[in-house]
């Protein structure tokens, strides 16, 4: 059986997190992703196997850790059918995701960033420079809140 709210079956775990990166990095609050596979998800975990290769390391400073840490809880519902010819399950799993931050407040940090990396002229830098005047920039303008605490 095909399920119609799922885009395309994926035939890996690799590429079913692909997806599931993509999707977290546009900060989507239902996610659904169609797998075809082998293994009985009653025994194993897939979808905490998806998410799991989703938040790998890619040397890529959005993905990662970086959205490891951005999302707040979220919860998997798994349906599908088992067809004993083939012996592959059509699963179809729905990530409901609660962020920390929306992609509207994402888009607005990026653009402060930049405009602070202009205002310390790093781009030409060494890496070395780079952290000197970062470093120097929060020195001069954080303060904790002492009184608060």
């Amino acid at each position: 059986m095909f399920y119609a709210d799922a885009p395309e079956y994926y035939t890996s775990i690799k590429d079913a997190a692909l997806e599931l990166r993509e999707e977290f990095e546009d900060r989507e609050e239902l996610i659904v992703i169609g797998l075809r596979t082998d293994q009985n998800p009653n025994e194993v975990p897939l979808h905490e196997m998806i998410l799991e290769e989703a938040l790998l390391h890619t040397g890529s400073p959005t993905q990662g850790d970086y959205l490891r840490w951005q999302y707040k809880e979220y919860a998997c519902g798994i349906s599908g059918t088992y067809n004993p010819k083939t012996g592959f399950y059509s699963l179809v799993l729905k990530y409901n995701v609660t962020y920390y931050t929306s992609k509207a407040q994402e888009k607005a940090l990026d653009i402060q960033v930049e405009k602070l990396l202009d205002q310390l002229n790093v781009y030409k830098a060494d890496d070395y420079h780079k952290v000197c005047a970062i470093y120097d920039y929060m020195c001069q303008t954080i303060r904790y809140d002492t009184e608060g605490l």
